[in-house]
């Protein structure tokens, strides 16, 4: 029997963006896009529990980065992202393919700052203008679910 591939990331990335009205849609890796951003990274944790009928119970941490000209956008952001993800049922968020169960998430780190960087390219024109500075914010949380075979 072939393996499925595990699409919690992208089923976590989808839900969040369903819910919030975020500034732009969050995407995997670094926040490059000029203007405001929010992106995440996920990884495995060491946490984790197998079962005898061989499925996994397996913790994975979500980092995620907003990129605002705001400081406070940012934060708020990354507070709205932390609630909406410690609220989620497990009806709410499915995996397309089978590949897993989500069980919970929790918060593990509040929103902190990062970063402040320049963005003066203009989106519409192309063109540098002026010393547009944004505020980079990283914030984390670990999601739990039950990984099937």
């Amino acid at each position: 029997m072939a393996s499925r591939s595990l699409d919690l990331d992208e089923r976590v990335a989808n839900f969040i963006n369903d819910h919030l009205d975020l500034p732009a849609e969050l995407v995997m890796g670094e926040p490059s896009m000029h203007g405001s951003s929010v992106a995440y990274v996920m990884r495995p944790l060491q946490k984790y529990k197998v079962y005898f009928d061989g499925r996994k119970k397996r913790t994975f941490s979500f980092d995620i980065q907003a990129k605002c000209p705001f400081w406070l956008d940012a934060i708020n952001i990354l507070n709205a992202i932390n609630e909406l993800m410690e609220n989620a049922k497990s009806f709410q968020l499915k995996s397309n393919n089978g590949s897993f169960q989500f069980t919970r998430a929790e918060m593990t780190h509040s929103p902190s700052f990062a970063a402040n960087v320049t963005d003066n390219l203009d989106v519409v024109t192309g063109n540098s203008a002026g010393d547009n500075v944004f505020a980079i914010y990283i914030a984390s949380f670990e999601v739990t679910a039950i990984i099937t075979k």
